[in-house]
């Protein structure tokens, strides 16, 4: 089963980067801008993974994590910040896990996750 991943952003040139390495890795991908398109699709859909875009503002990003969590406890959600030199956004979220921006380390955290025996659904 390939995992789905609910990836929300707001420069559509980072999501459509993202949604093509984690189409590579084998993950269905649907890309959203703005929290009322978020709230459709993830109680309208199935996802085994929220990605987050350092682009959406920190308060946003935090009142999806707190939904998710609220409503999809053992869903996983990443964070991907731009700014890995940065101390402060690089500390990860209670909720989340922030990574770095570059493919690798966004592929390493999504693979990190489908690989342990707890999760049903699995990368291909």
């Amino acid at each position: 089963m390939a995992v789905i991943v609910l990836s929300v952003g707001k420069n559509p040139l980072l999501l459509r980067t993202r949604k093509e390495i984690l189409t590579r890795l084998g993950c269905s991908v649907t890309t959203v801008m703005d929290n009322a398109e978020f709230v459709d699709q993830f109680f309208g859909g199935d996802f085994d993974l929220i990605v987050l875009c350092h682009t959406v503002p920190l308060e946003e990003r935090q009142n999806i994590l707190r939904l998710v969590k609220k409503h999809r406890p053992s869903m996983p959600a990443v964070v991907v910040s731009n700014y890995s030199d940065d101390n402060v956004m690089v500390k990860p979220d209670p909720s989340g896990i922030t990574v770095a921006p570059e493919p690798d380390g966004l592929v390493r955290v999504v693979q990190g996750i489908f690989t342990q025996p707890n999760q049903s659904a699995r990368l291909a």
